[in-house]
């Protein structure tokens, strides 16, 4: 799915006013079941976990599909994407994110959508341009037991930019083919996140100079992600292999501060 087309819808949603709240703390849940209901007919599930909003629905269209996603299942999920953005800004609840999981039955798969509202109102406010708001929308695809959509946890900070690094260095193995070919095609997965550190799993066999591959491939988004944030400087990565051999990367914090310093100078 393209994210400039989530933007697009985005952009027409509204400024964020110091009005009384459209959604009471407490109603936030049913507002975006009834929104969704009432403007697109779509049955939907709404689930508060703490300061995490997440909205479970499915995606029967999807089925019949061969190569490409239908324009009235795209439509479905940029409405769905725009309700709990709606909703998270006009409400009183705090809410700190947003997650779409959108099931596709017959064919096994979701679509996971996560966006930190922070982001959300720095884009509002100018604070950050349109292309750096579009690179930290967390989108995938991946069958069900890897999408995991039962599983409900309250999002962090830490967990959040740890799946962010995940996602854009997957997508760079589905966009770039000689990287995916060096890879073979192989994905990451997020297993942990700790304090200063985190745990990944790749789907496939690591030598040593595959193993060169993902270290430049995770080193250089890690650097793109955490450039904007500046709370958190991992100083490891643990990745196993399908075999359960660990490889170590370490991170220079010093050199990530100085991305930072450079960036605001």
């Amino acid at each position: 799915m393209n994210k400039k087309i989530i933007f697009l819808m985005f952009v027409s949603v509204f400024a964020i006013s110091a009005c009384a709240p459209t959604y009471p703390k407490g109603s936030v849940t049913t507002a975006v079941e009834k929104m969704l209901q009432k403007e697109e007919k779509l049955e939907s599930k709404a689930t508060l976990v703490g300061k995490t909003l997440y909205l479970d629905m499915q995606l029967p269209e999807l089925s019949e599909f061969k190569t490409e996603i239908k324009q009235q299942s795209m439509k479905r999920l940029q409405a769905a994407i725009l309700a709990t953005m709606r909703v998270a800004l006009s409400s009183d609840e705090k809410i700190n994110f947003i997650v779409i999981n959108a099931v596709v039955p017959k064919l096994n798969i979701g679509i996971k959508v996560v966006q930190m509202v922070n982001d959300i109102k720095w884009y509002i406010y100018q604070r950050i341009s349109k292309a750096n708001y579009e690179d930290r929308m967390i989108f995938e695809i991946a069958p069900l037991d890897k999408i995991n959509p039962d599983i409900k946890t309250d999002l962090n900070e830490q967990e959040y930019l740890a799946s962010m690094i995940v996602s854009q260095v997957n997508m760079m193995t589905r966009v770039n083919p000689f990287i995916g070919s060096a890879l073979n095609n192989a994905k990451l997965r997020l297993e942990s996140v700790k304090a200063n550190s985190i745990t990944l799993s790749v789907s496939d066999e690591i030598n040593p100079e595959i193993f060169a591959f993902w270290q430049k491939a995770i080193k250089e988004k890690i650097n793109k992600v955490l450039e904007f944030y500046d709370n958190w400087r991992p100083e490891s990565i643990t990745l196993y292999d399908r075999n359960g051999k660990s490889f170590e990367i370490k991170l220079d914090g010093a050199e990530l501060k100085v991305v930072q310093k450079k960036l605001n100078t």
